[in-house]
């Protein structure tokens, strides 16, 4: 038997060993999950990410993204990828994922 590691994820201070599935003939060598008090992390579907409520409104938002304050984000609403919003009239509300790599601007 092969001892292999499957997949290392580290994230603003934990690393984490997961096997999602180990092949025949292989063994897990170790699962190792730290969690630090400063980490706050949110999983938009594909594992976890820094990622924060947003001011206005409460939706998630992966720290990768830049959204301004007047934007308002539903509390049903994740954004991640690298997505930028501004503009006093855009709202994200309703129960969705918006993700990718995107500008959005809101005129008046």
């Amino acid at each position: 038997m092969k001892n292999i590691i499957i997949k290392e994820v580290t994230i603003g201070g934990h690393t984490q060993y997961t096997s999602g599935g180990i092949p025949d003939g292989h063994t897990l060598v170790r699962k190792v999950v730290r969690y630090y008090y400063n980490d706050i992390v949110h999983d938009f579907g594909e594992g976890p990410v820094p990622a924060h409520k947003h001011s206005n409104g409460g939706g998630w938002v992966a720290n990768t993204c830049q959204i301004t304050d007047e934007v308002y984000i539903g509390p049903n609403v994740e954004v991640s990828g690298n997505i930028k919003i501004s503009g006093e009239n855009v709202t994200l509300d309703g129960c969705f994922r918006f993700s990718g790599n995107a500008t959005l601007v809101g005129v008046k």
